[in-house]
């Protein structure tokens, strides 16, 4: 069991304080390099807890599927988070530093100086708030403890599943009786609203991953350059095979590892 850290984003640090969410899903990284039908779990590391996936091919036979080192390949995932893990969750911060306070008599309910803040429930654009991988783990107000891991495509997430993923819903016009959120859009529209919690955690997915973002490298100098940009939509991107200049690989439906976890009140 090791304390690790993971990131949340504002709208579900709320699911987990709602009890909504108890499931998350993250890219494997780096994605199979072959053609893979599988994982199976074949053990755990006895030194790290790591459960141990086996990349399998259509024939059921182990896949060297991911590069270790220059010279090497493994049929094995790189799952980040063991089972009995605790995460505590990072999330966007910001440390009142006394100055906002213009109040002439105490108490006034204003933050006091040395209070720490957090944008998912006290957001304000008076706030220069920090970014979550800056926070350090003594803010950290929500801890989980992972009591699950798979290795899985990402359209593999069944209905259950899309809802533990803490999807916003509400009761509306639907064969369920339940619509769940479009979050492409910027808030709950019942007009825009879905029909299904995996659509609902489509939507969500891609506003977050759909987008192409930077990878580094350095040059010859040793300058830290962009090499080339990465995504990881559901389906069919909706950005070609270069994006500002540089090479776009898009993994459409990749392979990620879902935890599931249990918050520590």
């Amino acid at each position: 069991m090791s304390d690790k850290p993971i990131l949340f984003s504002g709208p579900m640090v709320r699911a987990i304080f709602d009890d909504r969410k108890t499931e998350t899903r993250r890219v494997l990284n780096p994605q199979p390099f072959e053609r893979v039908s599988g994982f199976q779990k074949v053990g755990t590391d006895t030194k790290t807890g790591l459960a141990i996936f086996e990349s399998r091919d259509v024939f059921g036979k182990p896949s060297h599927a991911f590069k270790q080192g220059k010279h090497f390949v493994t049929p094995y995932a790189p799952v980040k988070y063991a089972v009995s893990d605790r995460l505590y969750v990072r999330e966007n911060f910001a440390v009142e530093d006394g100055s906002s306070c213009g109040c002439s008599e105490a108490p006034c309910g204003c933050p006091q100086k040395g209070e720490v803040m957090y944008k998912a429930t006290q957001d304000s654009s008076e706030i220069k708030w920090k970014p979550s991988i800056h926070m350090p783990k003594a803010f950290s107000r929500i801890w989980l403890e992972v009591v699950g891991v798979k290795v899985e495509r990402l359209q593999d997430i069944n209905w259950q599943d899309a809802i533990a993923e803490g999807v916003e819903s509400a009761r509306g016009f639907s064969p369920s009786g339940m619509v769940y959120r479009d979050y492409q859009c910027s808030s709950f529209l019942m007009e825009n609203a879905l029909h299904s919690p995996i659509d609902s955690f489509k939507s969500l997915w891609n506003s977050l991953n759909a987008k192409p973002k930077p990878r580094y490298g350095k040059d010859e100098s040793g300058k830290k350059i962009i090499t080339h940009f990465e995504s990881y939509p559901w389906g069919k991107s909706d950005y070609g095979s270069t994006y500002r200049g540089k090479l776009h690989i898009i993994y459409s439906n990749p392979w990620i590892v879902a935890y599931s976890y249990e918050r520590e009140k």
